[in-house]
């Protein structure tokens, strides 16, 4: 297997790996029937004290959430699958690592803020490793494509 080949793979593996997270939170939070332990410990209420009409507004704006998460995970996945690894579209190179940035610097940004002001045990560190995930992803398919475009030129030569 040649060399660009092996870097786009481990991209793409990379990418898949944060799709697949996300796609999973997706399901976590659409099938909540509650908020999460850290909403609980932010808030210093356990979901029984929150009144009825309080916890529906709450459950639907966490079921929001998850719906956010889903249309994330199904763009996501297919820019990487069709779009980067099977058309090999040169814009999905930059993207793709751009989407899954900023998506989560916002995670990031709204986790740590909750954990700033309350000290509650947030998921904040999750987001750093997604974001440093895709750093590396975004390495391995820059360093894929120098070397594609790199062949590419020894043949035309």
């Amino acid at each position: 297997m040649k060399l660009k080949n092996i870097f786009k793979h481990i991209s793409t593996a990379l990418y898949l790996l944060i799709n697949l997270v996300a796609f999973t939170m997706s399901m976590v939070f659409l099938t909540s029937r509650e908020f999460f332990p850290y909403h609980a410990e932010a808030s210093g209420m356990i979901w029984s004290e929150i009144p009825s009409g309080l916890q529906l507004v709450l459950l639907s704006l966490i079921r929001l959430a998850g719906f956010g998460w889903l249309v994330f995970a199904l763009g996501l996945g297919f820019l990487i699958i069709y779009c980067y690894h099977i058309r090999n579209d040169v814009l999905s190179y930059f993207t793709i690592p751009a989407l899954i940035f900023i998506y989560f610097s916002g995670v990031f940004g709204i986790t740590y803020y909750v954990y700033i002001q309350t000290h509650a045990n947030t998921p904040w560190t999750s987001s750093i490793g997604m974001i440093i995930t895709d750093i590396i992803a975004f390495a391995c398919s820059m360093i894929s494509w120098r070397l594609s475009k790199a062949q590419h030129k020894v043949t035309q030569g």
